[in-house]
């Protein structure tokens, strides 16, 4: 038995999940990209993909550090590497999903020498050349 009256309308939140929702979430499987909206179970996905936009999770889903914060999958002792065809799948996720603006961050990669900023640069560069009108913030 309940003993808790229901939550006021006011409080509760609604979950938008838009039109692009499910063409959003279909091309990322195909394409086999990583987004910090899935990797870090964000809440606010919904929103962001009805608005046609999109956080990309560069360097692999598995994070180098142990925050606790975080949903983010932690290393364990495997070696991770750098994925090349990272670069252009992104710029086909954002050719098909016609992106205007896109996020990128990435996990902690301390394996690495530059920590993963040369990744950063190629897609970066990769995207620009394909979508000359994107528009890329960096995390």
């Amino acid at each position: 038995m309940n003993n808790h009256p229901r939550l006021p309308s006011w409080l509760k939140l609604h979950l938008n999940h838009g039109h692009n929702f499910n063409n959003i979430k279909r091309v990322l499987t195909e394409k086999g990209i990583n987004t910090i909206c899935y990797s870090a179970n964000c809440p606010n996905k919904g929103e962001c993909f009805s608005d046609n936009e999109l956080t990309f999770l560069i360097l692999g889903e598995t994070c180098t550090r142990n925050c606790k914060y975080c949903n983010v999958k932690k290393a364990g002792s495997e070696k991770l590497g750098i994925n090349e065809n990272e670069i252009p799948k992104i710029v086909e996720v954002c050719k098909e999903l016609n992106l205007k603006y896109i996020v990128i961050t990435s996990v902690t990669r301390d394996d690495l020498p530059d920590g993963g900023a040369d990744q950063f640069v190629k897609i970066v560069e990769g995207a620009k050349k394909a979508i000359p009108d994107i528009k890329i913030e960096l995390l």
